[in-house]
């Protein structure tokens, strides 16, 4: 990794927000995400942005460079290609703002989205969601549901609904990720479902914004769009995994218990639809799946059980064995 640039002294005053934008093969996209984000009124004096060069092969971060100029509040980081769970994570270690804003390089901000933010950030919230709009695909605008006039607890949001939405639709209280060590897990699809439920869990006020502060880019070219529905599928059992172990933790209460297991029945259907997307040839060795099933089942709370026996139903055979090898390891539990 490479020190990040300095066009010039950073200000001292810490910035309100940071946007961490990574950034992979995305020349055709990076200007506008990048002016997007510059031409904020509140940007000069209360924002920063970090620019993750993530080994990008060709000429994304020259043209992101050549925009920024001297900004003062640019900071540019060159690391070799990690994924993009490290990208962010350099981004989080780099971030001076209150809060943190995680952007991708081919979609944009909205006009007036840093204010927004940063007014109804003003009481102390943890979290931030936001509603957002779509271009290159069928979407036009989510919504979250309910009212965006108090804050309420993550868990409550959880439960209120709202399926999980990509990280990029929340703006997250650095202290927040600092104070419950809460990281992305790199190499993994999907890792905004695992960290972002977490995120909720640990925060006590969440802010709903109705006006859309962000405009998502769905394109065929995206990592999510050209990738192996295999890999898709074994992530997304890692996840349900993993939120399983979050659900069992004594320091989590029946209603974090209650919330984290709604997201698992979520990641059980992504398992579904990845799974509706392989080949006949990547569906072999399914028969170890009852076995799989009896051992969840013993182990496990009915809830948590029942949506992880729908969800190894899709597992492919590799897959079985390696879970079933921890469950060995752990005595018959997962953890």
């Amino acid at each position: 990794m490479t020190m990040p640039e300095g066009h010039s002294p950073a200000p001292q005053r810490t910035p309100g927000l940071s946007f961490v934008v990574p950034v992979y093969r995305v020349e055709e996209f990076i200007a506008a995400c990048v002016e997007s984000i510059i031409r904020e009124p509140e940007f000069a004096d209360r924002c920063e942005l970090i620019l993750v060069d993530d080994g990008s092969p060709d000429d994304s971060i020259r043209i992101a460079r050549a925009i920024c100029g001297t900004l003062p509040n640019v900071t540019i980081i060159t690391q070799e290609n990690k994924g993009l769970s490290e990208a962010r994570n350099t981004g989080i270690r780099a971030a001076r703002g209150d809060y943190i804003w995680f952007v991708d390089s081919d979609d944009e901000v909205l006009p007036g989205a840093a204010g927004q933010i940063l007014h109804r950030a003003a009481d102390g919230v943890d979290m931030l969601a936001l509603n957002f709009e779509t271009i290159g695909g069928t979407l036009v605008r989510g919504v979250f549901s309910e009212n965006c006039e108090q804050a309420i607890p993550g868990t409550d949001f959880l439960m209120s609904g709202n399926p999980p939405m990509p990280v990029q639709f929340y703006v997250f209280r650095r202290g927040l990720l600092a104070e419950h060590d809460l990281w992305f897990e790199p190499g993994i699809y999907h890792e905004d479902a695992l960290f972002t439920p977490q995120a909720m869990l640990c925060a006590g006020k969440l802010l709903r914004i109705e006006r859309p502060a962000y405009l998502y880019r769905m394109r065929p070219g995206s990592i999510m769009a050209a990738s192996n529905p295999v890999k898709h599928v074994r992530d997304m059992i890692h996840i349900v995994l993993k939120l399983r172990g979050v659900a069992m933790r004594a320091d989590v209460g029946r209603a974090g218990r209650q919330a984290i297991e709604r997201q698992i029945g979520f990641a059980v259907s992504g398992v579904r639809y990845y799974w509706r997307r392989t080949s006949g040839v990547e569906r072999r060795g399914v028969k170890r799946v009852p076995e799989f099933v009896q051992a969840v089942t013993a182990s496990s709370s009915g809830f948590t059980a029942k949506h992880l026996g729908v969800a190894v139903l899709f597992l492919p055979l590799m897959s079985v064995q390696w879970i079933l090898a921890r469950l060995k390891r752990a005595g018959g539990k997962l953890a």
